[in-house]
């Protein structure tokens, strides 16, 4: 790794140091790892029915009506039929898809703890409750857990939920599959298809 050439910046004679140069060493591939990262790399959850039951911790996310307008312009909204969506003059108001945002955040720190190759995981399905009206700046706290985790043979379908809540309440849940291709044979049920 890093044993590729680069170009001199502009105006310098001598080529700048490859940007993985700074990466931790475990990345760069190199050898030496401390104990603690050894650790680290040990508790790593295999794809199994154990993983059901899984909580992340809670985690904060606060959003404002900048990130809901750049929002729905991402999603396709435009002027002048969605300017309730894009314009602060008229709101904004927030496309109810916007929770997956905030909600499947704490999806992303329970991936971590299992093991997985991110190169093999698909999309699955998504889905969202809300529960009332999505307000155009919050803070709210995301709760997520592994709900189910399907043996398809040679892959694996791990399923995620996730609550977010603010101030007044319960705000809106989340769900989420996730395709692992390669990660099946670990037993379990093979959940529904199609």
């Amino acid at each position: 790794p890093c044993n590729f050439a680069t170009k001199p910046a502009f105006g310098k004679s001598t080529p700048p140091e490859p940007a993985c140069a700074t990466w931790p060493a475990r990345v760069r591939g190199a050898s030496s790892t401390s104990s603690n990262e050894k650790v680290d790399l040990m508790k790593k959850l295999p794809i199994n029915g154990d993983l059901v039951g899984l909580e992340t911790e809670p985690i904060t996310h606060t959003w404002t009506d900048r990130d809901v307008m750049l929002y729905a312009l991402g999603v396709g909204c435009r002027p002048p039929e969605d300017l309730d969506f894009i314009y602060e003059g008229r709101g904004p108001k927030v496309l109810p898809t916007f929770a997956v945002i905030p909600g499947l955040r704490a999806m992303g720190s329970s991936m971590q703890r299992i093991d997985i190759n991110l190169a093999a995981l698909l999309h699955g399905e998504q889905s969202v409750v809300v529960h009332r009206p999505l307000p155009a700046s919050a803070t709210v706290t995301v709760s997520g857990r592994i709900a189910n985790v399907w043996d398809k043979g040679q892959a694996a379908v791990i399923v995620f939920e996730g609550s977010a809540t603010d101030d007044a309440g319960p705000l809106f849940d989340v769900m989420a599959s996730l395709f692992v291709m390669g990660g099946g044979g670990c037993g379990g049920e093979r959940g529904p298809s199609g």
